[in-house]
């Protein structure tokens, strides 16, 4: 009897674990910063706060180093571009999703240190979402940090609006 009922078990198990298919979303984030080409603190706080939002709605998350560029564009460069599409040309990944963080670097000294973690100092983020193998872009969209946003100007702040960010780039995402 006992032995019927952990092969029953084993056998519900084996067809949940079969049944549960998590999405694989790559994420790239450009660092659009005139004043450094150091990867900023609040880039990284702000990518690792997207993936985890991602990650907390049940998506395996994974993501390719910053890359910095000098001068803001809407349209990614065309090498950059063709580095994030690569993320997803492996055959697992549903979603490669290009994050551009443009910073304001004329606002104050304090905000063209890459060290600073302000809210602040993020000017606008543009996002694309492109569906693999594909690569067609499914949605695409720009935010910029709100007054109400800025009540929290620190790591807690980019942390709450990366959170915005991920959760408008996923209901576009899938309205598609």
């Amino acid at each position: 009897m006992r032995f019927c009922r952990t092969i029953g078990m084993c056998a519900v198990l084996l067809a949940v674990i079969t049944s549960a298919h998590a999405s694989c979303v790559a994420v790239q984030t450009v660092q659009c910063d005139p004043a450094s080409e150091k990867v900023r603190d609040a880039t990284l706080l702000f990518e690792s706060a997207v993936m985890d939002c991602f990650f907390d709605s049940g998506a395996v998350v994974t993501s390719a180093p910053v890359v910095t560029v000098q001068e803001w564009s809407a349209e990614p460069e065309p090498e950059t571009l063709k580095k994030t599409l690569e993320l997803g040309s492996g055959g697992d990944v549903q979603f490669v999703i290009l994050i551009s963080i443009k910073y304001d670097t004329a606002a104050s000294s304090t905000a063209r240190s890459p060290e600073q973690t302000r809210l602040s100092s993020i000017k606008a983020v543009t996002w694309k979402a492109y569906v693999m193998p594909s690569g067609g872009c499914t949605a695409s969209g720009i935010m910029e940090p709100s007054s109400a946003d800025l009540t929290r100007n620190d790591a807690s702040g980019i942390k709450g609006f990366a959170a915005k960010v991920a959760k408008t780039i996923e209901v576009e995402m899938w309205k598609r």
